[in-house]
């Protein structure tokens, strides 16, 4: 995590591939912009470094957590709630059905 002066925090990404990069890069268009304030944001992309920069956002990560179980619950289904955001966000794509005819 790298702080501006003002104290606005921002993640560094690298991806480990130029197809990972793309990917990555592309997502912080369309999708994280249907999750609203829950994404962040692209700051800036460097496809020579394979490199992204984006805002962080506020909270900690769960990852390893151990929650009690109510609180458990409210994070699934918030969880829930940004999957469904996420999806109904990306854009349309051909399904797997309908390019194998």
């Amino acid at each position: 995590m790298v702080r501006r002066s003002d104290n606005t925090r921002f993640h560094l990404k690298t991806a480990p591939s130029p197809g990972a990069f793309t990917r990555e890069r592309t997502a912080y268009r369309p999708w994280t912009h249907a999750l609203g304030w829950h994404a962040p944001s692209l700051v800036a992309a460097d496809a020579s470094l394979q490199t992204i920069v984006v805002t962080a956002l506020p909270g900690r990560s769960l990852h390893g957590a151990t929650l009690p179980p109510a609180t458990e619950v409210r994070v699934h289904r918030g969880l829930g709630e940004l999957t469904a955001a996420f999806h109904h966000g990306a854009p349309r794509t051909r399904s797997l059905a309908s390019s194998s005819a």
